[in-house]
């Protein structure tokens, strides 16, 4: 976890960003959102029944969805 605030370099960044949230948690989408507000090719995924870490809560949901948006780049 960190503090860092990463928005100001948000613009210059020009390759794919996906992040992948618990719906659970409404803090998860919100902190995302303002993400994206900056840099709107930001992709946000969000998964059902998980908060703080889906990839633990769920990882086969976790899995299935980072398969989908890599696959969506060939």
């Amino acid at each position: 976890f960190t503090n860092a605030n990463i928005l100001c370099c948000l613009s210059k960044l020009n390759n794919s960003i996906f992040i992948i949230v618990g719906n659970s948690n409404p803090e998860n989408t919100l902190s995302a959102n303002q993400y994206q507000n900056q840099l709107p090719s930001i992709e946000i995924v969000g998964i059902d029944e998980t908060k703080q870490l889906p990839h633990v809560e769920k990882p086969k949901e976790f899995i299935e969805q980072i398969q989908i948006l890599f696959s969506e780049e060939e």
